[in-house]
């Protein structure tokens, strides 16, 4: 069976998908445990989305593949994707030269793909 990048964001996603839920109460630690649900005190407060993400790192891949990479994350509802914290070595090539322009890169074309 093939395992490809898509598959990994899908499973990334249901990760902190899962993990949102198990910090919001939404799971219970034990299957026979009763989820109680406490109201919120703050009559003002509304959620507004759901935070749906992925941790991604462009810099492991070519860079051909970012264009589709957003449309897939995108496509699959995901509005928040964490990057660059492995990435030192991509960040800073040489001591003291700082370069994150790759990573400016994938943040704009984020913020310009139309899908």
């Amino acid at each position: 069976m093939k395992f490809t990048r898509r598959d990994a964001i899908k499973i990334a996603g249901a990760g902190v998908s899962v993990g949102l839920a198990g910090c919001s109460g939404l799971l219970a630690s034990n299957a026979n445990q009763i989820i109680t649900h406490q109201p919120i005190r703050n009559k003002n407060y509304r959620v507004k989305k759901l935070y749906h993400g992925v941790a991604y790192y462009p810099e492991l891949w070519p860079l051909e593949n970012v264009d589709q990479d957003i449309i897939e994350m995108k496509k699959l509802g995901i509005n928040v994707a964490r990057m660059a914290e492995f990435a030192w070595a991509t960040m800073e090539p040489e001591e003291g030269k700082i370069d994150l322009s790759l990573f400016k890169m994938v943040m704009d074309k984020n913020a310009s793909s139309q899908y």
